[in-house]
């Protein structure tokens, strides 16, 4: 049986100047850049992705999980006391912050093979 809630092998930065935080990454810290845009900067480490992504109201680390059902998987935390920061639907951020503090991304994984 599948646990509900999988770790992925994404992870992302909350920051209001993707400027100095792509300076940061990229230059000192020496990851590999892959794709960037307006809104977010996505580095290669490994197997996995470390995203920048801009937002001007709040920052810290967004880890992510992937569940095979986004609406379940937001019910249950939401009736356990996450609260929803974000919410575009499945394929997009939506972010949750856990009773700790902590945020994270739900990510639907398409379990059809």
């Amino acid at each position: 049986m599948n646990a509900l809630f999988r770790k992925s092998n994404h992870a992302a930065v909350l920051a209001p100047d993707l400027k100095a935080a792509r300076d940061f990454y990229e230059n000192v810290m020496e990851l590999e850049l892959v794709n960037s845009t307006d809104e977010q900067l996505v580095f290669k480490t490994g197997d996995s992705f470390f995203y920048v992504v801009r937002d001007l109201d709040r920052t810290g680390t967004v880890l992510e999980f992937c569940v095979d059902n986004l609406d379940v998987a937001k019910e249950r935390l939401v009736s356990k006391g996450c609260q929803i920061i974000k919410w575009e639907e499945k394929g997009k951020d939506c972010y949750l912050k856990d009773p700790f503090g902590v945020i994270f991304n739900l990510w639907e994984e398409n379990t059809e093979k």
